[in-house]
């Protein structure tokens, strides 16, 4: 696996939207395909908006669930929860080391497979994913949603 891109021609870290990829979500793109790819590098850069939003109003760990959360659910939301689990584990593949805490593997795992799930309830009509971050939040404010060793967790 180099810095190619599908067709050879331009580095993945610039059509991956200035994202430096590991070679884990590099093979996801191959399988998935270009346009797959470059959305998924948009959904990344929109889930970082979200975060930075998070992080202002929660702090940290919930800024980073929130994160893996929105990726994945906007991933879903245009090509599936399978997809978007699958570029999930990609990531915390390639993101990964002996030296990593496993608690923290498993809270992000847990987060990519919260925010895919319900990225595929909410494409129905009338549940975009702006409306889907709206609910995510009331949950959180409401005290439905508690941080915990897995992740946020939705109290219904």
């Amino acid at each position: 696996m180099n810095s190619f891109d599908l067709d050879g021609q331009v580095p993945i870290s610039e059509s991956y939207g200035g994202h430096n990829i590991g070679k884990y979500q590099a093979i996801w793109c191959l399988d998935e395909g270009w346009q797959r790819c470059k959305m998924a590098a948009a959904a990344k850069a929109r889930a970082e908006r979200i975060a930075d939003r998070a992080r202002a109003m929660f702090g940290g760990d919930v800024a980073d669930a929130f994160q893996h959360q929105a990726w994945m659910a906007i991933v879903a939301s245009r090509c599936g929860e399978q997809c978007a689990l699958n570029l999930g584990i990609a990531h915390e593949r390639d993101t990964s080391s002996n030296a990593r805490n496993m608690t923290d593997y498993r809270r992000d795992i847990w987060n990519n497979s919260f925010g895919a799930e319900l990225g595929w309830r909410r494409r129905a009509p009338g549940g975009g994913v702006r409306h889907l971050w709206r609910w995510l939040m009331r949950q959180y404010r409401s005290g439905r949603m508690t941080c915990a060793e897995g992740g946020l967790h939705v109290c219904e």
